[in-house]
């Protein structure tokens, strides 16, 4: 299936229509996404190559890692033609540029479990699923890197003026629909996991459904700004300055809700006299995650 989709790519070299161009290019996209499918329910059990977990982790976290990182090259692509009269607005726009990317990174590598907790260990769904996520949040973090440079470039030019609608959008859809990709990974890795032998009191149930509430709609809340700002201006700092300040607010929320549940839900969540099994279970379930439990 990658020759299929090597071959439509170099076809829509030889194509001088645009539509074919992107008839290709879609085609191509389709049938690399169905290449996960392929190999979790298309091949027998002795044709199958066995997986190593920890290694295919580590390699998707470098390709999302390079990708952000080239957010950040885009963001200084025109640094050596930049006006003294634009360097204060510009080191602003770096500076959210940087807070945004390093919010995201910072998201992604805390969403990523432990080997033994991984979405490819639970069902070919979940690990259909989880490497489909994968290339979904890879176009998106593209999308925030064509979006930055769009930014900055306004930036440079008249950090004043009103962006164009389609450069406010791409940005926002891009952090939006990252924010949801890194959602639905954590569902696939920590939904309906709870530690053994463990009964959480109903208080820690109910915070724990409100915190994945919170994080469901974290992801509609780049849309929701933007189109507030539709209303009033469309300023190529504020833009980006809304993103990352909603990028940095869930992130410090994370970091709190995280520490406060390692301090106290332990000692109310484990009995008195446990075996030190159980404790030690349901401390590296809270350090992984803070799953919802599954209600029976």
């Amino acid at each position: 299936m990658y020759t299929v989709t090597l071959l439509l790519f170099f076809a829509s070299i030889f194509v001088e229509s645009v539509g074919a161009v992107q008839v290709l290019w879609t085609l191509s996209c389709v049938v690399h996404l169905l290449m996960p499918c392929r190999i979790a329910f298309g091949m027998a059990p002795r044709d199958s190559i066995p997986l190593n977990i920890g290694h295919f982790s580590e390699r998707l976290g470098c390709g999302v890692l390079v990708m952000l990182g080239e957010s950040v090259v885009s963001a200084t692509l025109k640094y050596n033609s930049l006006h003294h009269t634009a360097r204060s607005r510009y080191y602003a726009g770096l500076f959210f540029v940087f807070l945004l990317v390093f919010g995201l990174c910072l998201m992604f590598f805390h969403v990523r479990p432990p080997h033994h907790l991984h979405a490819l260990r639970r069902s070919r769904l979940h690990a259909v699923s989880c490497m489909t996520m994968y290339e979904v949040l890879s176009a998106c973090v593209l999308a925030i890197g064509v979006g930055v440079k769009r930014v900055m470039e306004h930036i440079i030019d008249d950090a004043d003026a009103s962006m164009p609608p389609f450069a406010v959008w791409l940005l926002a859809v891009g952090v939006s629909a990252s924010l949801l990709s890194l959602f639905v990974l954590r569902v696939l890795h920590y939904w309906g996991r709870r530690s053994a032998g463990v009964e959480e009191p109903s208080p820690i149930k109910r915070l724990k459904a409100w915190w994945w509430a919170l994080l469901g709609f974290g992801t509609v809340v780049p849309l929701i700004m933007t189109s507030m700002l539709s209303l009033v201006e469309r300023a190529a700092l504020t833009v980006v300055g809304v993103h990352a300040c909603t990028v940095a607010v869930l992130l410090v929320a994370e970091s709190c809700y995280v520490h406060y549940f390692f301090y106290t839900e332990p000692s109310s969540s484990v009995a008195k006299g446990a075996p030190l099994a159980a404790q030690a279970d349901a401390h590296a379930s809270l350090l992984a995650h803070h799953s919802l439990t599954s209600e029976q």
